[in-house]
């Protein structure tokens, strides 16, 4: 395992004259804040807010999500629309470093990749992961996205699958990033045309859908 540094975020204001904002919370499907065709700048621009408060960061865990969201929540600094994006169940969590899966056959140079190496290799249970995932943000959405969506938006999904999580306090997109992913990398798309993994038409869809479920919600 070789760790990676977490760059800083960094707030985009789109519209100084307008009070509205909005934030992304999960991995690299929802990072990009460059591409001007990235489903995240589309949907704020869609939605006439004036600030992007928070974007994903890639390779991270819900667990990462949870942490940095309920230290917004509990200052009282969460955006006025939230997207929630989840990713897999078997994410490692650090709250400092990126600790990815694509990242575990690099050969591991200070403690704390070694003590990841022996973590997987011998306390890494998938089955457990799982639980812990459904358990998880189940408890999320039933004890705190339940108290803030009569002041907030709130639109969740998920990355790769939904693995039997059921959410019942916020609109939740009907579909899965990662078969687009997989559709890309299968037509190998090159990666520079992709943002968030996906198309300049993928991402376009997804601004849309993603504002007729926080217009529905309002």
């Amino acid at each position: 395992m070789r760790q990676q540094y977490i760059h800083p975020q960094r707030q985009v204001v789109i519209d100084q004259h307008k009070t509205g904002t909005i934030g992304y919370f999960g991995d690299s499907f929802c990072a990009d804040s460059i591409n001007q065709g990235s489903y995240c700048n589309l949907l704020a621009k869609r939605l006439a807010v004036g600030t992007i408060t928070h974007w994903g960061v890639g390779g991270t865990s819900i667990w990462y999500m949870f942490d940095r969201f309920m230290e917004l929540h509990n200052e009282n600094q969460l955006p006025d629309n939230i997207v929630i994006v989840y990713t897999d169940p078997d994410r490692l969590y650090h709250p400092d470093v990126l600790l990815p899966a694509w990242a575990f056959d690099e050969e591991s140079e200070n403690d704390l990749e070694k003590a990841c190496d022996l973590y997987m290799k011998h306390l890494d249970f998938p089955n457990m992961n799982f639980f812990k995932y459904k358990a998880g943000i189940e408890w999320f959405d039933q004890n705190i996205i339940s108290k803030i969506v009569n002041r907030h938006n709130v639109i969740q999904l998920f990355a790769f699958q939904t693995y039997g999580v059921e959410i019942k306090n916020s609109p939740v997109l009907d579909y899965t990033l990662m078969p687009m992913y997989s559709e890309n990398m299968a037509n190998k798309v090159a990666s520079e045309d992709l943002f968030n993994h996906l198309t300049k038409e993928q991402n376009l869809r997804v601004a849309e859908d993603l504002e007729r479920l926080i217009t529905k919600g309002s």
